[in-house]
């Protein structure tokens, strides 16, 4: 099976107070617990971190990010 992936068009990610993304909460762990590290505005999810994370304190490797509407 072949699947591709493609990224969310921003046109999609307005919201009801005229500003467009999505939440996004950044953990320093894989399962998504505890307190988020970084909390931002994402205005597209499609990321190339390379060997860099999304940066605050998340770190490089072995974390997790959760995006809601807001």
């Amino acid at each position: 099976m072949t699947t591709t992936s493609e990224a969310v068009p921003s046109s999609w990610l307005d919201n009801a107070g005229g500003s467009a993304g999505l939440a996004g909460q950044y953990f320093s762990n894989k399962t998504l617990t505890g307190s988020p590290v970084l909390t931002r505005t994402d205005t597209a999810v499609d990321f190339n971190w390379d060997n860099s994370g999304p940066g605050g304190s998340v770190p490089v490797d072995n974390f997790s990010a959760r995006w809601t509407g807001i």
